[in-house]
């Protein structure tokens, strides 16, 4: 699996949020929001997987699509944890509420296949303008 965002980028959404460290530790710590970047990269994966792509994705142009996605899900994951009441940044209408739509349509637009990579992947096709044998129904095929 690889990391489509480092975590500095996502943190760049939040600068509110402020230096996360272990000692002493914030909420989130910094070893807790490490663990975000593994959990939406996996869950990125997933998604990628589920469409068939190819993995790891090494196209410039989509990695940075994902490191877009990434970022969001991370940023909304790490300003709830540091605002975990519903008002403010982390409510629904705050922050934390607008990184996660903005993430959970990243991974919508994952799903609809609409992610273009320069791999080919188990689902690709290409339009060749004639007919193969599975299209074409005449009784005489193939003579």
């Amino acid at each position: 699996m690889s990391s489509y965002c480092l975590l500095e980028e996502a943190l760049n959404l939040a600068p509110f949020v402020g230096e996360l460290t272990d000692v002493p530790a914030t909420v989130p710590s910094l070893t807790q929001a490490e663990h975000y970047v593994e959990y939406v990269s996996a869950e990125i994966d997933q998604h990628l997987a589920a469409k068939a792509y190819s993995l790891p994705v090494t196209d410039a142009a989509s990695l940075l699509s994902l490191k877009t996605v990434a970022a969001y899900g991370i940023a909304a994951l790490v300003i709830k944890a540091a605002y975990p009441s519903d008002q403010g940044y982390g409510g629904q209408n705050g922050s934390a509420g607008f990184y996660e739509t903005k993430y959970q349509a990243g991974l919508g637009f994952i799903d609809s296949g609409e992610l273009v990579t320069s791999a080919v992947t188990a689902t690709s096709a290409f339009s060749h303008g004639f007919e193969t044998a599975t299209e074409k129904e005449d009784e005489d095929w193939p003579y």
